[in-house]
């Protein structure tokens, strides 16, 4: 928190919003991975989860904000980390002493007790991540204190940091340019991947930021790139999910495969009718040991007799011809 004449409320009352919005993110995780897509609670759960996925970037944007507003020394910065480190050991001994409580129930020996309460405090939570890398870059605040301080200079900052955090990772997902993975790693700019770019960007754009028209169209554009980014994870999630269900046909020991000739121009298809949910019909093809979803759809009336047994063999080809 900023102290004396650098007090700004409003960035702690952003600070306590990104908290509320990373307990709810932690808070319905799991209900959410398990909850039926096809339930109509699964759309709105899916909106707030992706809100809630934000709370973590947004901590760090204010934060940078804060700490880079002015310079600070090195015991200064020390002390912040002091602090979180006073906090984090509190809290992970609560955690340890209810893990410990319920071993001592279980009957569990006193070694294993010990190893209940220290090993949370050494070792963390898996909930804590976040805190190891506050404390990291609060390290590094003298350092990028100078670099933030000249608009050019703070600006190729955050887009280097953008680069090596955004651009670099989205190669692995593309054919063909993961092939070059050892050339992008010998850049080595893990320095500045990573949360530092959130970091980094809050005190861009609470400081750099024009006024007047440019600052309004500014806003509308972020507003923008929000609701786009929540509406593309959501169909992301969505693909994949029904993607996965749809996988499960293969796994259907009733399932009905024929080889698609008509379609099978410039590789080999073919249609497979199974249950997932109800009866489907999915077109796929093998690209060397991975199978390729093509299509999928409710399988029709005749479809459905035929999975269910009532043609022929005879007849179950005639379909198809």
């Amino acid at each position: 928190m900023e102290i004396g004449k650098n007090r700004q409320p409003w960035i702690n009352c952003l600070k306590l919003v990104c908290t509320f919005l990373i307990v709810m993110q932690h808070s319905i995780s799991d209900a959410w991975i398990t909850l039926d897509l096809y339930k109509a609670s699964w759309l709105p759960v899916s909106i707030l989860m992706t809100i809630a996925k934000e709370g973590v970037p947004l901590f760090f944007m204010c934060s940078g904000y804060g700490m880079l507003k002015r310079q600070r020394s090195i015991k200064e910065c020390i002390f912040s980390v002091l602090r979180i480190l006073i906090v984090y050991t509190a809290w992970m001994c609560v955690y340890g002493l209810v893990d410990a409580y319920f071993a001592a129930r279980a009957g569990q020996s006193v070694g294993v007790i010990l190893k209940f309460i220290v090993k949370p405090v050494i070792f963390g939570h898996y909930h804590t991540w976040f805190l190891f890398v506050l404390m990291g870059l609060y390290l590094m605040t003298p350092i990028l204190y100078p670099v933030m301080q000249n608009k050019n200079t703070a600006l190729y900052a955050v887009i280097i940091s953008a680069i090596a955090t955004i651009v670099v990772n989205m190669m692995w997902d593309i054919k063909g340019i993961s092939r070059f993975e050892n050339t992008l790693l010998s850049f080595n700019l893990s320095y500045l991947a990573g949360d530092i770019m959130y970091y980094l960007l809050g005190y861009y754009l609470g400081t750099y930021i024009p006024s007047g028209k440019k600052k309004t169209i500014l806003k509308w554009m972020g507003i923008c790139c929000i609701v786009i980014g929540i509406a593309i994870n959501i169909a992301t999630v969505y693909y994949d999910r029904i993607k996965g269900e749809i996988s499960g046909i293969f796994f259907d020991d009733k399932r009905i495969e024929y080889f698609d000739d008509k379609h099978s121009v410039d590789e080999d298809r073919w249609l497979t009718i199974g249950m997932v949910r109800s009866v489907l019909c999915v077109i796929h093809t093998e690209r060397g040991e991975a199978t390729r979803l093509i299509s999928a759809r409710r399988a029709t009336p005749r479809e459905r007799s035929l999975y269910y047994g009532q043609y022929t063999d005879l007849q179950r080809h005639a379909a198809f011809d």
